[in-house]
C-alpha cells in the first residue's frame, strides 16, 4: 500500500491488525492483537517550509510539539542520553562505526549500491536482554536521482510509538537525501510484528 503521510499509513495498519491479527498474550505479559508481517510505502510525504522539507506531524503520534521534534533528532544523535539505548547511538557509535557516514559514502562511491545499509542488533551482547532495538535495519538506495529509503522492524507497536519512529525516521531520509544532493524518494516501512495493545 502507498500512502503521503503517516496518519493514513497508521489508520491501515491498524485495521489490518484489527481484522487479520492474532491475539496473544506478549513476553511482557501483555495482551496484544499481533499481526505477523506487513509492509507500506510512503511517497510525497513531506511538505516545505521555505527550502527546508519537513514530514507531515502525525496527528496520531503520542508526542507532539518539541517532544516529537527530540524524539526525532535522537535518531540523528549518537548520545546515548540516559536511555538503554536509542537508535542514533546503535547507528552512530554503538559498533565504533558512523553508519550513516558508511552509508552515504557507498551512495557517492556508486549511486546504484545495494550495499548501503545499517544495523541496530548486537548479536553478541543482545541476544539475553529484555530491551533491545525494535528497528533492526536500514537501507538506502538510489534510483534516477532519488534516494529510497526501507527500515525493517523485528517489531513495533502501532498505538504508541510507529507515529513517532516513522516521523523521525523521515526525517533523517530527508537528512540523507539533502546530505547527498538528491531528491526524496520512496519510504518503505517493513514490520515483522506489527502490534496493538489491548490491555
Amino acid at each position: 500500500m502507498l500512502f503521503n503521510n503517516i496518519d493514513d499509513g497508521y489508520n491501515y495498519i491498524r485495521t489490518q491488525i484489527n481484522i487479520n491479527g492474532f491475539k496473544i498474550k506478549d513476553q511482557r505479559g501483555d495482551t496484544v492483537k499481533s499481526l505477523p508481517f506487513i509492509a507500506v510505502s510512503f511517497w510525497n510525504f513531506y511538505t516545505k517550509g521555505g527550502n527546508v522539507k519537513i514530514p507531515k506531524v502525525p496527528k496520531f503520534s503520542k508526542i507532539q510539539g518539541q517532544a516529537l521534534e527530540n524524539y526525532a533528532q535522537q535518531l540523528q544523535d549518537g548520545d546515548l542520553q540516559d536511555f538503554v539505548y536509542t537508535y542514533g547511538n546503535r547507528f552512530m557509535k554503538y559498533f565504533d562505526v558512523n553508519q550513516y557516514d558508511v552509508m552515504k559514502e557507498k551512495i557517492r562511491e556508486d549511486p546504484n549500491t545495494r550495499r548501503a545499509v545499517a544495523f541496530t542488533f548486537d548479536v553478541v551482547n543482545d541476544n539475553d536482554k529484555e530491551d533491545i532495538p525494535c528497528l533492526q535495519f536500514i537501507q538506502l538506495m538510489c534510483y534516477d536521482n532519488r534516494l529510497y529509503m526501507t527500515v525493517v522492524f523485528r517489531s513495533n507497536d502501532i498505538k504508541y510509538a510507529f507515529a513517532s519512529n516513522i516521523y523521525g525516521l523521515m526525517k533523517l531520509h530527508i537528512k540523507f537525501a539533502d546530505d547527498l544532493g538528491l531528491k526524496v524518494g520512496d519510504f518503505n516501512y517493513v514490520c515483522n510484528n506489527a502490534h496493538w495493545k489491548l490491555k
